[in-house]
């Protein structure tokens, strides 16, 4: 039961930890809770969805045009809704409330378009799972560990070693500096929606083939993802990771033997008391020159 329990948990850590670092990215290049990144995670498992039912597209191609199309949904919530707010320097509270706005419209207009009605992101007959040391996992369920480290690694690659990357970790670090030496920052900041989105696309997609679609699935998925972040370090890369793991192992073990509706709050205490002992997170951000 035990071993059974920590593989739930870190798949469920896996897909957490992807919102978390797309968030993350966003957070430590604009410096605000961009909470409509749980409507992005909606969007993306929606367009896979309407791909394949409506057109009949394979699953590989449908999820790496929703991908895209979830980090262009970003840049453009960036760039008509954010920036124009930036510039008039508006305070992080107005730009909270206009993440929080857009996700509201975002999935009323998913609702509307789709119905509210649950949906089926994968097909076919059900496959036996595979065993590990007593537990049983699926394929679907490696799929999400294995996306989710190597997405990790190759989103650290990224902002330490491209061109693009660094750019990131200038404008993270003093916007005003890196407009100095040469930095588009407006450029750069939409880099980093269309990154920390494209992340969001891939955990919108995992969660649907793991569990269902519907509307409001992306507010679950936004509060873990923000959660991970906080209490991995806000602006790490392997601290959203190893945060979206202690969330999962800790909901997953922490609800044996009583009800599964008390995962949310031990999500919470997890990270009040981090909040309390360790309130910068288990590691310092990423997103800076300095760091490296």
């Amino acid at each position: 039961m035990i071993t059974q329990l920590t593989v739930n948990g870190i798949i469920a850590g896996c897909t957490y930890a992807l919102v978390a670092m797309g968030f993350t990215i966003i957070y430590g290049t604009v410096r605000f809770f961009h909470f409509a990144h749980g409507a992005i995670v909606a969007v993306a498992a929606y367009t896979a969805w309407a791909f394949m039912a409506y057109l009949g597209m394979p699953f590989a191609m449908a999820a790496i045009i929703s991908v895209v199309a979830a980090g262009g949904l970003g840049v453009l919530m960036d760039r008509f809704v954010y920036r124009p707010l930036r510039q008039r320097k508006s305070p992080s509270l107005i730009l909270l409330l206009a993440s929080f706005g857009m996700f509201l419209v975002v999935q009323n207009i998913l609702q509307f378009v789709f119905g509210s009605d649950i949906k089926m992101l994968r097909g076919g007959a059900a496959s036996e799972g595979h065993r590990l040391f007593g537990a049983v996992i699926t394929s679907t369920q490696l799929w999400i560990v294995a996306s989710s480290v190597i997405l990790a690694v190759a989103a650290l690659w990224f902002l330490r070693k491209t061109g693009f990357g660094k750019s990131i970790r200038a404008v993270a670090d003093d916007q005003v500096a890196a407009s100095l030496v040469g930095i588009n920052s407006e450029r750069t900041v939409s880099m980093a929606f269309f990154l920390g989105s494209a992340l969001a696309g891939v955990a919108g997609i995992l969660v649907a083939l793991e569990s269902n679609v519907y509307p409001a699935m992306g507010l679950n998925a936004v509060i873990k993802g923000i959660i991970a972040a906080l209490i991995g370090g806000m602006g790490s890369i392997p601290g959203a990771l190893l945060g979206g793991l202690l969330i999962g192992f800790a909901e997953n073990v922490g609800v044996w033997g009583i009800s599964s509706g008390w995962k949310d709050a031990i999500s919470y205490a997890v990270l009040v008391a981090f909040l309390l002992f360790r309130p910068g997170g288990i590691f310092h951000t990423d997103l800076e020159l300095r760091k490296v």
